[in-house]
């Protein structure tokens, strides 16, 4: 159990300069790097800033949203967001729940998609969550292996009624659905 614990640890500080959690100030300027990032997806949302406000303003024990931002610039750079979803624990004598949180967006621009991630995983750590689950939509197979993410046991399917749509790779989707 050592040797998994080892190989699995997680910094107990980030990995990278400027992160805070998001204001509502950030509202604009994240829904530009949000907007940017999903263009280059066929599948998405086009979110408003009232929408980008709604989904992405922390909300303690629901929506976590950090920025990056560059000291010099003040401009913000990237972003990553989760949400928690806890799972309770049946029949089991010590344990109730599983605090789990879900990866929702993040973007990359000024970071690899691998920083943002192992920065996301330590300040889901930090906030006291067990387990961050993260789907291999968007541009997230560039990080899972990276960041030690496993299978799991199951497959999410999304079924979209009145869109046209081929079959799409998991890159190809935008749409992270809470």
């Amino acid at each position: 159990m050592s040797i998994h614990q080892k190989l699995l640890r997680i910094a107990d500080a980030p990995t990278v300069k400027g992160i805070r959690p998001m204001v509502k100030k950030d509202v604009k300027e994240m829904r530009k790097l949000l907007t940017d990032f999903l263009s280059t997806k066929e599948v998405v949302f086009t979110y408003t800033n009232q929408e980008v406000e709604h989904f992405f303003m922390p909300k303690a024990g629901v929506m976590y949203t950090y920025v990056i931002e560059d000291e010099e610039s003040k401009k913000i750079t990237d972003f990553f967001s989760f949400y928690s979803l806890p799972s309770s624990v049946l029949k089991h004598e010590r344990h109730k729940s599983i605090n789990a949180v879900f990866s929702f967006y993040n973007t990359s621009l000024n970071h690899t998609p691998t920083q943002i991630m192992e920065n996301s995983v330590i300040f889901a750590k930090k906030e006291g969550f067990d387990v961050m689950n993260c789907l291999d939509i968007l541009d997230n197979n560039e990080f899972l292996e990276d960041c030690k993410f496993r299978r799991g046991s199951g497959s999410l399917y999304y079924y979209l009624y009145n869109f046209a749509l081929n079959n799409k790779q998991p890159n190809e989707i935008g749409i992270v659905l809470v």
